[in-house]
């Protein structure tokens, strides 16, 4: 009898993989050893990710491979990928939350699901993109709100004070301050060189002499 591997992959680092190890437990799988990916989305290649890369790398003829869930191997096309390396390794798959027919029905109902979990994801896109759509027509601005600079930094960066100190000491992000400060330098040096060309309006190339 092969060995009983466990697999299981939050998409958050801040995540914890207990509740999965627990119901695979409860499921009445003694397991052998886990692999945990942690911080790993369902669009990242399995083969990619460090715990399952190294569950592909022991498993053997025989094995079984236990899982909370399908979606733990990933999004529709990337689980029936990682389903069939570990079935061409000869290894089983159980999945304690989807419960599966035996044979051929299992492979039919798989992609069944697959197709359908596409399906929905690009509905949701679908949906998302009309709503961003409907939002700028309504005059709405997306995105991060722009951050808030105070005007002292400024000052302290108009004094030649380093923009990383500033940073600090006006508690926002140096790359927000440095790219703020250029396009506030930026518009200075238009503004002045605006006001100076309406000031010698005889230096222009249509001027008569």
């Amino acid at each position: 009898m092969g060995n009983v591997f466990g697999y299981c992959r939050v998409s958050r680092g801040s995540q914890s993989v207990d509740a999965q190890r627990s119901a695979i437990g409860a499921a009445g799988h003694v397991v052998t050893r886990w692999f945990d990916d942690v911080g790993e989305c369902r669009d990242t290649d399995p083969a990619s990710r460090p715990g399952f890369a190294a569950l592909l790398e022991l498993v053997e003829p025989g094995d079984t491979v236990v899982c909370f869930s399908l979606d733990r191997l990933g999004e529709a096309s990337l689980m029936l990928g990682a389903l069939a390396a570990l079935e061409a390794a000869h290894v089983t798959v159980n999945a304690v939350a989807d419960p599966e027919p035996d044979g051929d029905a299992a492979i039919l109902l798989r992609y069944v699901r697959a197709g359908v979990s596409a399906y929905e994801r690009a509905r949701l896109r679908s949906r998302t993109r009309a709503g961003l759509q409907a939002a700028r027509d309504r005059g709405v601005k997306l995105g991060r709100p722009e951050a808030r600079i105070p005007p002292v930094a400024f000052n302290l960066l108009a004094q030649g004070k380093p923009i990383a100190e500033v940073a600090r000491e006006c508690g926002v992000q140096r790359r927000t301050l440095s790219d703020h400060w250029a396009r506030r330098r930026n518009a200075t040096a238009e503004a002045t060189q605006a006001a100076t060309e309406g000031d010698n309006p005889g230096n222009g190339a249509g001027a008569v002499a």
